[in-house]
């Protein structure tokens, strides 16, 4: 009779609102809990639906469930389906008070990719309103781990009335058990701290004409507007990162590999720190991948599995080189090394790479435009949504992008001591460049086209990445200047106007697109992304002139007008409105192309090559205040002062400890200007001389100092 007594107290005790109870063995934390279900029998769920779309069954004293193997890769992922079938429910009339039921816990064991989940649940008061809060679960784990949802991280009131789980959003494959799940209190989550990217003594003061610095602060502020930091990790991302559109526009707040990636090169002189997290995220996205691909966002099927999909790879290989070259830590550098080797790895498997015909060959976003499917017999019956296959077509801007990856790959093996590695990848570098120039170059049209691997043949559209063989010089040099004048034909590429269209006007698919994203915008309208790999190209093969034309166009057609995409006629922005790489982009245009300004770290060297257009010649540009990045918050001011015809001063100076350190300044090769004189001097100046990773460049190689006064003038004798 005590025993039955003292059983009956025990279970009142228990079953009391108010009662603290410690999880089970291996739980730490007690909170007061007002509902738990343990799952103790078997085929018992204690009233809880477990749907068969699931295999939902409880065994071995936990709720086991399995997600479906899809039929089809292309099948919408799980939230986008009916939520009803992928949703574990609860009883109804749980009848905790809001006030109480501030958080669930549920201990798991993830054996799946999922690494994000939702809770939604309603009261008694207003049965048809669902809440909803975002969950997080560690992927391919061999632990048991205890989840918490945020209750009351929504507002509401009333009595709970049922809880719905959705235990994963990609629905992939993979077992998720459930040993118990519980209603209690807890304590509220702690604030997540935001990266700061556009406060006002972060953002570097210029003074251009026609460009306002409230211009300049708005494309930071669109930065800003576009930073996930609450709930994280956002699907598998752990750390802040920036999404496509300032406050979700267009997107979502989910991480986009290539969206976050072209960020860096800007954001890097603001908040570096920010930055290195950026690709940390990376490292452990693609650390779930057995093959070393990296997801092309966030809610990709294919997470923790081999896969042919990814997204244009230069994104992250100038991304992590970025970084690199700015960290302080030996340690870091090594890791993004092995991480940039091992995405190259994957291009170059023969899942990307044609074995026949030596190309990379791409799908989806690993290319901007998608030419390929015009050629397809489907076309008319299925509309300008159809495009290729993986394997089927090697487009230009790919290929030269994994010749980018090859480059950056090989430099940093140089300079982490593994030779053999380096001269792994200069050989597949030349190789890929070769099958390039083979395959590609079309001698009639004098263009580079993309190259269909399937038929043997190439892709006839003209597309403006026929341009991006200027960079690292893989057009040889009797291909340039019949290239060069595609480019700044009107007819062919808007230049002059609002350039350039993504594919040539002449084309037959070309469209100028308005309104919303759609496919249709990479089929003639302006995009920063196109214009910013064609100047770089411009500047790789020497054509500095040109490449300062094209990236103050850039600068004034994309200036308080960060919309995704560009109408090429009047410029009217399109898409989404306050769009994060067009707004990174413009600030790069100013920082790195028009005062020419880069820094390395590993280097201990400043680069000063300002790319000044006609237009403002007789005009002083300057830059006042700008973070250099991995230095404890070295500031540098530029002034160029371009006034008259016959000098050009360019001062230099610090503010804050200097580093030791070098600082190369350069000018185009075909200058008629020689340095005259140095802080005031005129006799024993340094030597101006061809810049040995540069084409027709000088270069002038001096120490850090705190100010620096360089005068060029026309050249009247021997100078040196």
């Amino acid at each position: 009779m005590k025993r039955k007594l003292s059983l009956l107290f025990i279970s009142l005790l228990f079953s009391y609102v108010n009662v603290y109870c410690s999880y089970r063995t291996g739980d730490t934390l007690s909170f007061p809990i007002y509902k738990i279900w343990h799952f103790h029998q078997n085929d018992s769920s204690e009233g809880w639906h477990l749907p068969e779309e699931l295999g939902g069954m409880v065994h071995g004293g936990a709720v086991w469930l399995s997600f479906p193997r899809p039929r089809m890769m292309q099948e919408n992922r799980l939230s986008l389906k009916n939520p009803e079938l992928y949703s574990i429910a609860s009883p109804g009339s749980i009848g905790v008070p809001s006030a109480k039921a501030q958080k669930l816990r549920m201990r798991i064991l993830n054996l799946s990719p999922e690494t994000n989940g939702e809770l939604s649940w309603n009261t008694r008061e207003h049965p048809d309103v669902f809440f909803t809060v975002p969950f997080s679960v560690e992927p391919y784990s061999a632990n048991w781990q205890e989840v918490e949802c945020h209750l009351d991280q929504a507002h509401w009131e009333g009595h709970l009335n049922q809880i719905k789980i959705k235990p994963g959003l990609l629905g992939m494959r993979g077992d998720i058990y459930i040993d118990w799940i519980a209603i209690t209190g807890g304590h509220p989550r702690p604030s997540s701290v935001k990266p700061v990217v556009n406060a006002p003594e972060l953002i570097p003061i210029i003074e251009i004409p026609g460009i306002t610095q409230a211009d300049f602060q708005m494309a930071f502020d669109v930065l800003n507007d576009a930073i996930i930091y609450e709930n994280l990790p956002v699907n598998g991302f752990k750390y802040p990162v920036v999404s496509p559109g300032a406050s979700g526009e267009g997107y979502g707040s989910n991480w986009w590999l290539l969206d976050a990636m072209l960020t860096i090169p800007a954001l890097k002189w603001v908040n570096p720190a920010f930055c290195e997290n950026m690709v940390r995220g990376v490292l452990d996205v693609q650390s779930q991948n057995p093959d070393g691909h990296i997801d092309h966002y966030g809610s990709t099927r294919h997470r923790g599995a081999p896969s042919d999909v990814s997204v244009l790879p230069r994104c992250y290989f100038e991304a992590g080189n970025h970084v690199a070259m700015a960290t302080t830590d030996s340690g870091f550098q090594e890791e993004i090394y092995h991480s940039l080797k091992s995405y190259l790895d994957w291009w170059l498997t023969p899942v990307k790479r044609n074995e026949k015909f030596g190309l990379v060959t791409g799908y989806h976003e690993e290319t901007f435009s998608w030419p390929y499917w015009r050629d397809r017999e489907s076309f008319s019956e299925k509309g300008k949504e159809q495009i290729n296959f993986p394997g089927e077509v090697a487009q230009i801007d790919l290929n030269v992008s994994v010749v980018m990856g090859c480059e950056i790959v090989a430099d940093w093996a140089l300079k982490l001591g593994r030779q053999d590695e380096a001269e792994k990848y200069k050989t597949l570098s030349h190789d890929i460049q070769k099958a390039i120039n083979q395959y590609m170059w079309n001698e009639e049209k004098e263009a580079y086209y993309s190259f269909d691997v399937k038929g043997g043949k190439q892709v006839q559209s003209l597309i403006s990445y026929t341009f991006d063989v200027f960079r690292y010089g893989i057009v040889p040099p009797s291909r340039i200047e019949k290239l060069v004048e595609k480019l700044t034909n009107p007819e062919l590429f808007n230049w002059g106007n609002i350039p350039l269209t993504t594919i040539a006007k002449t084309d037959p698919f070309y469209v100028e697109w308005t309104g919303d994203y759609a496919q249709q915008a990479w089929d003639g309208d302006v995009w920063s992304m196109r214009n910013m790999v064609v100047i770089d190209g411009l500047k790789d093969i020497g054509k500095n002139k040109l490449a300062a034309e094209l990236n103050w166009k850039t600068i004034q057609i994309f200036n308080a007008n960060y919309a995704e995409f560009l109408e090429p006629e009047k410029g009217e922005g399109f898409g989404v409105k306050r769009y994060c790489w067009t707004a990174a982009q413009y600030i790069q245009a100013i920082v790195q192309n028009l005062f020419g300004i880069e820094y390395s770290r590993y280097e201990n060297r400043l680069f000063i090559f300002p790319h000044i257009p006609e237009e403002l010649r007789g005009q002083v540009v300057s830059i006042r205040r700008l973070r250099i990045p991995g230095s404890n918050d070295l500031r540098l001011n530029l002034k160029v002062d371009c006034t008259s015809s016959e000098k050009m001063d360019i001062k230099i100076e610090f503010d804050g400890d200097l580093p030791h350190g070098r600082i190369s300044v350069m000018l185009p090769e075909n200058t008629t200007k020689t340095l005259k004189s140095m802080n005031g001097k005129t006799t024993g100046l340094p030597a101006l001389k061809g810049a040995e990773n540069k084409k027709n460049c000088k270069e002038l190689d001096i120490p850090v100092q705190k100010e620096i006064v360089l005068t060029f003038g026309e050249k009247n004798g021997d100078n040196e």
